[in-house]
C-alpha cells in the first residue's frame, strides 16, 4: 500500500511538470511569432504604476505639524495672542543638560591598573624542573630577562607563587593582583 502511494505521488508530480513546461512553452512560442495571446501579455507597463493619493489632488494643508501656531486650525487662538506668546516664552527658555559625571579613579584604583598593566608585559619562556632543586622559569618583563623560583620577585612588583608546567603564578603584594603567565613566551592573563 505504501509503495502505491509513492508511485501516485510521483506520477501526479511529473504530470504538474509536464503542464507547466506546457504552458510556459507555448507562451514564449506565441511571444516569438509576435502574436497577442493572454499567456503571451503577462505584464504590462501599467501594472506597474502606482495608483494613490498626490500633493495637487490633496490641496493645501490646513496646517504644519513641524511649525506650531503657522497652520489654519491655530488662526482662532492667535487672535487673542495666547497660543503665540506661550510658544514663544518657550522657545525662549534655555534648556539646562545634565553633564554626565566623571568621577576620578582612586589612588588604589590607578595603582591596580598600572600593575595589571605591568603584568601584562610579563613571559613565560620555559621552565626548568631538576631533581632536589625547585623549579625554575625563565621570564621576560620587556626587554629584562629574568630566572626565577617560587617566592623570587620580578622587577621589584611581582612575586612567584607557584611554577607548573603549563604556567607560572604570580601576585603583586601592593595591590592584589594576581596573574597566569603560560609557558609559550605569550602574554599573561589576570586573574584579579
Amino acid at each position: 500500500m505504501d509503495m502505491r502511494i509513492k508511485k501516485i505521488g510521483l506520477v501526479l508530480i511529473v504530470l504538474l511538470i509536464l503542464v507547466n513546461v506546457w504552458k510556459w512553452w507555448s507562451a514564449a512560442e506565441a511571444r516569438l511569432r509576435g502574436q497577442d495571446t493572454p499567456q503571451a501579455k503577462l505584464f504590462s507597463v501599467e501594472d506597474f504604476q502606482v495608483h494613490g493619493l498626490t500633493l495637487e489632488s490633496q490641496g493645501k494643508a490646513e496646517r504644519d505639524l513641524f511649525r506650531p501656531g503657522k497652520g489654519a486650525s491655530d488662526a482662532a487662538t492667535n487672535e487673542t495672542g495666547l497660543a503665540g506668546k506661550r510658544i514663544a516664552a518657550a522657545r525662549a527658555k534655555p534648556v539646562a543638560v545634565a553633564q554626565p559625571v566623571v568621577i576620578p579613579p582612586t589612588p588604589q584604583e590607578l595603582a591596580v591598573m598600572a600593575s595589571r598593566t605591568q603584568l601584562a608585559q610579563l613571559k613565560c619562556i620555559g621552565v626548568l624542573f631538576q631533581e632536589n632543586k625547585p623549579p625554575e622559569a625563565y621570564m621576560l618583563m620587556g626587554d629584562q630577562p629574568y630566572v626565577v623560583r617560587p617566592g623570587d620577585v620580578i622587577g621589584q612588583q611581582f612575586e612567584v607563587e607557584k611554577i607548573t608546567l603549563e604556567a607560572v603564578f604570580v601576585i603583586d603584594r601592593q595591590t592584589g593582583v594576581t596573574g597566569t603567565i603560560p609557558v609559550d613566551g605569550r602574554m599573561g592573563s589576570v586573574n584579579k
